[in-house]
């Protein structure tokens, strides 16, 4: 099926949102950082605006990649934009800015450190359940409910980091549960777990 040019905007800004999380910036912190206007990333990110090749080219500038990337849907933004000098200069020179910063925002903690670390690992190379991913968690650490948890990984699902199918719960004495509820796992892995696939 042809992609629309609304579905085209909507993936453009989904990878202009993960180049958010990569480099833990705030739209106003983006802003900021690339010269580009918090009116106009809204605008991007809102699909009311295209991305210009100008302004993709100035994110990857500043993030030193070629900006050009962006409107490749098939290749994946590189995480070294995180190790961007001219990033790291700017977090040490605005660390005190509050609004400049994702992770100075409570509610997106949880979801950060799940991203950032818990995807980073090889946790999610199995099949999980919420109560498995708190208890992960709390190992370094972090305390989250398991209503956050739960958005948080399903806010994954709909960015396609993590994959999701209704399944019978494991309850923590290893026994199989009559409820069904949601697991998660990473795209592109083989799982033998009996999942419900009519969800």
């Amino acid at each position: 099926m042809k992609m629309t040019d609304d579905d085209y905007k909507h993936e453009i800004a989904n990878r202009i949102k993960y180049i958010m999380v990569i480099s833990g910036l705030e739209i106003i912190g983006l802003s900021k950082f690339t010269g580009i206007s918090d009116s106009h990333i809204y605008s991007i990110l809102n699909k009311r605006r295209i991305l210009t090749n100008k302004v993709a080219n100035r994110i990857g500038e500043k993030f030193n990649f070629d900006g050009k990337l962006i409107f490749n849907l098939n290749i994946e933004i590189p995480n070294s934009i995180a190790k961007s000098a001219t990033l790291k200069k700017f977090l040490e020179d605005n660390k005190l800015n509050y609004y400049y910063f994702l992770s100075n925002r409570a509610e997106r903690k949880g979801r950060l450190f799940i991203e950032n670390i818990l995807l980073g690992s090889d946790f999610f190379e199995n099949p999980k359940f919420t109560w498995e991913v708190s208890e992960e968690c709390v190992k370094y650490g972090r305390h989250f409910s398991s209503n956050e948890i739960n958005g948080h990984l399903k806010y994954l699902v709909v960015k396609k980091l993590l994959k999701s199918k209704k399944a019978k719960i494991k309850l923590r004495n290893g026994k199989e549960g009559a409820r069904m509820v949601d697991v998660f796992w990473k795209p592109n892995l083989h799982i033998s777990i009996m999942v419900d696939e009519s969800s």
